[in-house]
């Protein structure tokens, strides 16, 4: 895929914006209309194996009560196979209404399954406090390749932390290592526009912001066991402040970061 040249160095990030826009409707729509469509479903990366079934299985205590949100979902066959297995609630949101479509005709006949035409920065038919965990494989990394990024990315977060219920989780997939970076600039984003301010008589006067937060860097080729992770989660995980600098000791390493060239993803997990 093409790439142009220029880079934005800000905040502590570099960034090579890709030519395609991947926050144009267009741009997914035409996605979908040239994806085999013969094929039902269609993951960018790490589908619902090894790693990341494993993750849902010991890291999320997933019952068939649990509401759970998924993040630009495309057609992927995450949901469907979360359904499966835990016979839980999933609200999908997409940005491509053929996605969509596409998706809820797959799943007619499954009501525990909603279809829904979103932009993640944007879910305003979803009540406050929906949501048990919410999900994102992919999106966010989707939004940081546009110019628009630095108002998108705080959107996204805040939007997933309103609809999120008092004791939620957010989990996000990425390429980025500093994928936590995203989430302080959002912190900082939000705290110099004094939206969390009680003076305030908008819709987000109460609203809880993201606490805290650990990052897991994972082999997409790998089965990786979260048992030791869930334990450690309230102990280790580190508060969100405008100014996070992780180091590789701050990462829970379950790659095999030896092996030449591995898939390296990263799994940023947040609590309020």
């Amino acid at each position: 895929m093409a790439t142009a040249k220029n880079k934005e160095n800000e905040s502590g990030f570099e960034i090579e914006f890709l030519k395609h826009s991947f926050v144009s409707h267009e741009y997914w729509d035409n996605h979908y209309d040239n994806t085999d469509i013969d094929d039902e479903f269609y993951e960018w990366y790490l589908g619902y194996k090894a790693s990341i079934k494993t993750f849902f299985e010991q890291f999320l205590n997933i019952n068939s009560s649990t509401k759970g949100l998924m993040l630009g979902c495309g057609t992927s066959q995450i949901t469907n196979c979360l359904n499966n297995q835990f016979h839980c609630y999933l609200v999908n949101v997409d940005f491509s209404n053929k996605a969509i479509e596409h998706m809820k005709n797959l799943h007619l006949e499954n009501p525990k399954l909603i279809w829904v035409n979103h932009n993640v920065c944007d879910l305003h038919s979803i009540a406050n406090s929906e949501f048990d965990f919410i999900f994102d494989k992919g999106t966010l990394d989707t939004i940081v390749c546009s110019t628009s990024w630095k108002q998108q990315i705080p959107k996204m977060f805040l939007e997933a932390a309103r609809v999120g219920k008092d004791e939620s989780i957010l989990i996000i997939i990425s390429t980025h290592k500093d994928v936590y970076k995203f989430l302080s600039y959002s912190y900082n984003y939000f705290n110099n526009q004094q939206i969390f301010n009680n003076n305030n008589n908008d819709d987000n006067n109460n609203l809880k912001f993201w606490k805290n937060a650990i990052v897991v860097c994972i082999d997409s080729n790998t089965s990786c066991e979260f048992i030791q992770l869930s334990q450690q989660f309230k102990s280790q995980s580190f508060p969100i402040t405008n100014e996070m600098n992780l180091n590789e000791n701050h990462f829970f390493n379950f790659a095999n970061i030896n092996a030449t060239q591995p898939d390296l993803l990263y799994i940023l997990i947040v609590s309020k």
